[in-house]
């Protein structure tokens, strides 16, 4: 009789240690943490060569440009302390807040012009070098049809940076928010080359700084003791996650294991306002899905009229209000 109740005992044992556990990363005593699921790993922390939205959730927090992203998304001045702007719109001066890299160097107006340069440059291959066309010679530069001394972008002194533009830009300031045209510390992208944003080599200019990288694991990031407005950063760490399941992490935020995921699947918007009150939030993005067609390989696609016709045979409010269901606006305009 003793073998049974043993086997029942271990069974019993294993299933227990099969239930779900709370698991967080550990966060120091006293300090305030964050467990972030970012829906993808990612692909680089280099400001100039970086292409995905979840890569600038990371990158906003670990550099900072001339402007950044206020409350309601407006541009709001970070290291841009004053600016002026020509009469012809055509050049604007910029002063420059004192501020510091993590390895204590002063952050000068040398470092964006050596950022700008470095994104133009056809080796970097950026696919948002195009942004920077509106600076004098920017395609030229792109294009290597011109020397990057040639750009319109000039270090007055440390803390003073001229923009010399192609044509009057009065929204510059929202396009200043990019992380293209964030600064790198010229003297560490230098001397690491594409190493320069692992962990032991990394230095930035913003709220955070990176400590630990584990692929397919996380990123933790921690607060910088010298960014330039220490009393706005409320959190401590961050650790961001990829979760390119969407509704795993979903039961991981449920379960306490993280504090927020930035994506869901929007058909599943109303089961998510139910089952976690408060947690979701959606947003206006300017972005536009669409179907991609084949004009190479099926000649019927190559005829305008045969595009219009499936395009009209789309419903898009059907698609946005029955399937999508989460606020996403049907797009009728070309």
């Amino acid at each position: 009789m003793k073998l049974p109740l043993l086997l029942a005992l271990a069974c019993t044992l294993v299933l227990a240690g099969c239930q779900p556990q709370v698991s967080r990363p550990p966060c120091p005593a006293g300090k305030t943490c964050l467990a972030w699921g970012n829906n993808t790993e990612a692909g680089t922390l280099d400001p100039q060569k970086a292409s995905l939205v979840d890569e600038f959730a990371i990158i906003g927090d670990l550099y900072t440009g001339l402007f950044t992203d206020g409350p309601d998304a407006s541009p709001t001045p970070a290291l841009a302390e004053s600016w002026t702007t020509s009469p012809d719109g055509l050049t604007w001066t910029f002063r420059l807040r004192p501020s510091k890299w993590t390895d204590g160097r002063p952050v000068t107006s040398g470092d964006f012009v050596f950022a700008f340069r470095r994104l133009l440059d056809p080796n970097t291959a950026s696919s948002y070098a195009f942004l920077l066309y509106l600076l004098e010679n920017g395609q030229a530069v792109n294009e290597g049809k011109a020397g990057p001394e040639t750009l319109g972008v000039r270090a007055v002194d440390p803390l003073t940076l001229e923009l010399r533009l192609e044509h009057p830009a009065p929204y510059l300031p929202a396009l200043l928010k990019h992380h293209s045209f964030f600064p790198v510390p010229a003297h560490v992208v230098t001397a690491h080359g594409d190493a320069w944003t692992r962990p032991e080599n990394f230095v930035g200019n913003g709220a955070f700084t990176l400590v630990e990288w584990k692929l397919g694991d996380h990123i933790r990031v921690v607060k910088n003791p010298d960014f330039f407005d220490p009393g706005s950063v409320c959190v401590d760490q961050i650790d961001y996650f990829p979760t390119p399941d969407s509704v795993m992490a979903e039961r991981r935020v449920a379960r306490g294991e993280m504090d927020l995921n930035t994506n869901f699947q929007s058909s599943r918007v109303q089961r998510l306002r139910d089952n976690l009150p408060g947690y979701v939030r959606t947003y206006p993005a300017l972005a536009t899905s669409y179907i991609a067609l084949n004009t190479v390989s099926v000649p019927a696609f190559r005829d305008l009229r045969v595009r219009r016709a499936l395009s009209m045979g789309v419903d898009r409010d059907f698609i946005t209000g029955k399937l999508m269901r989460a606020g996403q606006k049907p797009a009728y305009s070309r």
